[in-house]
This record gives C-alpha cells, structure tokens and sequence, in this order.
C-alpha cells in the first residue's frame, strides 16, 4: 500500500494530473489497513481506489494464481465503475491482467471500455500477459482481440508477443498492430525496443546502464510513453 501512495503522488507531481485507480476494497482487516495507509489527498471518496498488494499475512501474489484469483481485483464488477468520471480523462489506461482474474472484472474492464469510447477518450492498453495467472494462452489472445480495437496506444513485451502471436517477427507484428491507426510498441528487454505507426516503423536502441532490477520496467515505459 505504501508503494501504491508514493506512486500515485510521484505521479501527480510530475504531470499534474490526478492519478485513480478502481478496485474493491479487500475484505477486512486487510481492506480497512489499506485503507488507513492511503492519505486523503491521494483518495477519492466518490470512487474505491484500493488495490491489493503484498502484506505481511498475505501470500505472495507473485507466485499464487490462487491468491490473484482471490485478491480485491477479481472482486471488480461493472458497479464499481459508478463515479468513476471516465468521461473527464484524459485517458484511460487498461492491463490485460485485471479481465483475466474474473468474468465480473472481465465485464468492469469492457465497461470502461464503452465510457471511453462513448466518450471520445483515448485508451492505451498493455496486455501484461501473466502465465502465472491464467495459463492458458487463448485466453490471453481472447483478451487482446477484444480491447486492442479500441486503444490508441499499445504497447507489449516480446514476451508477450510470443504468447499472443508466436512466431511473428516484432517489427513487423508491430506494423501490422499499427496500421489500424494505433501508436505500438514491443519492448524487448535488454535489445531496446520497437515503436511503430501507420506510416513508419524504428528500433530504439536501449539505454546505456547498468540494470540493476527490472521489476516495473514495462510500466515505466508505459508511463513514459503516456507522459510523452
């Protein structure tokens, strides 16, 4: 939860835009001490904005398919959408992960879906394909063909890529992805990355570092991109 706050301020420092993320809270205890951690300034008291995350008596969300099955995220429904204010973003982010935990998350994340649509905002999509928690790679196709028609902005690993769509070249897999009229990106780890629209497609070398841990590297990216 502490991380959740930091990144939800850092955020808003440096883009001047407020920063929400809808989940059900957990159930109590744990949902009340999440709840308690999180300042008013960073709450939104129309609209849940509690996550899961790894707590001291909690199992490793890592590495339980159970335990993401079971966090507050698979308890998202359509409902929760209720105050939300999609209509007045900027843009609405989408994982892939949050319609593989449940049918009623699966139902929210298309919901939004519709409001953005409905409302002209633009989405940006990252499948953030978790074999871990859902194995089967169908499902993940499933969940790609289904919101990538609506996102402006794509972005994906190499890894999941090869999950998607094996055996496809990035490079051109990107120009494909892009020629509906979407901004792509395949990101590929320490050989930089593949950035394409309808008109051009160019590799981006890496940056010159020492890597220290890449836990969070495709969400900054991501964020990057967005920000940019």
């Amino acid at each position: 939860a502490r991380w959740k706050r930091v990144s939800a301020q850092a955020s808003s420092r440096r883009t001047g835009q407020r920063a929400l993320t809808t989940a059900p809270a957990m159930p109590a205890p744990r949902g009340r001490r999440i709840s308690s951690s999180c300042p008013s300034t960073t709450r939104d008291q129309t609209s849940p904005v509690f996550s899961s995350t790894r707590n001291s008596d909690a199992r490793s969300l890592s590495t339980s398919s159970h335990t993401l099955w079971v966090s507050a995220g698979s308890r998202l429904t359509p409902d929760d959408l209720e105050g939300a204010r999609i209509a007045d973003a900027a843009l609405l982010h989408v994982t892939g992960i949050t319609p593989a935990l449940s049918e009623s998350a699966a139902a929210a994340s298309m919901a939004a879906l519709d409001a953005a649509t409905a409302a002209g905002v633009p989405v940006s999509f990252d499948p953030n394909v978790r074999l871990t928690v859902e194995p089967d790679h169908q499902v993940w196709r499933g969940i790609f063909a289904a919101i990538a028609p609506h996102a402006s902005v794509i972005k994906m690993s190499d890894e999941d890529a090869e999950v998607l769509f094996p055996g496809e070249d990035v490079r051109w897999l990107a120009q494909r992805l892009a020629a509906d009229g979407a901004l792509v990106a395949i990101t590929q780890g320490g050989e930089g990355s593949v950035v394409a629209n309808r008109q051009h497609a160019v590799s981006i070398p890496p940056a010159d570092l020492r890597v220290v841990d890449t836990i969070g590297a495709g969400d900054s990216f991501m964020a990057a991109m967005l920000s940019w």
